[in-house]
């Protein structure tokens, strides 16, 4: 008996092109997706936008010796739970996601063996480091901050939307990769009106030469 899924988070990435039966639209969207354009992907509640950017992500990893592409998948689906006293925790909040995701793919991709300088920008480290640790503590705290929201968090290590886009471009030529192709999923329309204004203006400000952003939100964003 075949397995139903009702929800695109119950497929291992991997064995996502294993359920993609594509329609000419669904084509279309995905070649936009894996393009070097932005693209925002509005659609409604259950209608497989988180599956078709999976899927753009998954074909991006499969062509990566012919592309060069790096696919970097990052949910904003906790952005609800921001409770601290910083005034810009959700933007800190999504840098910091975005850039544990980046160097969490790479990793995976076996990129990292020897991590160069620009890795510990992303990472916040000092030199000789590139885990992600840290940045996964500021995540958590974020997100743990709805229950603790006096509690202090220490954002000095998150880099900045111009020390990241300077940190990819440098990594990008110490890879040999073409860019980076960012799927940033439950964007926006979770988000308050004034996270929705922060996170579309990083959206905007983080494209590059060699950044791609890709955004899923619902209509009317």
């Amino acid at each position: 008996m075949s397995d139903f899924f009702f929800r695109t988070e119950d497929i291992g990435p991997a064995n996502i092109l294993n359920y993609f039966v594509e329609t000419d639209e669904d084509r279309s969207i995905v070649t936009q997706l894996k393009g070097r354009n932005p693209t925002v992907l509005i659609g409604s509640r259950g209608v497989g936008k988180s599956f078709l950017m999976r899927v753009a992500e998954q074909e991006l990893a499969r062509d990566f010796k012919s592309q060069k592409a790096v696919p970097v998948y990052v949910t904003f689906v906790s952005g609800s739970l921001l409770r601290s006293d910083d005034p810009q925790q959700f933007r800190h909040w999504m840098l910091a996601r975005i850039c544990r995701a980046i160097l969490r793919k790479v990793q995976k991709m076996g990129l990292l063996a020897t991590p160069p300088q620009s890795a510990n920008v992303l990472a916040g480290l000092p030199r000789g480091y590139s885990n992600t640790d840290g940045l996964e503590s500021i995540i958590k705290a974020y997100e743990a901050s709805w229950k603790h929201p006096d509690q202090k968090i220490d954002f000095s290590k998150i880099p900045d939307v111009e020390e990241i886009k300077e940190a990819l471009e440098d990594l990008s030529e110490e890879l040999g990769v073409s860019r980076f192709s960012l799927f940033m999923d439950e964007a926006a329309h979770i988000f308050l009106p004034s996270q929705q204004r922060q996170f579309f203006t990083l959206f905007r400000d983080l494209r590059s030469h060699c950044i791609t952003c890709n955004a899923a939100v619902y209509p009317g964003v």
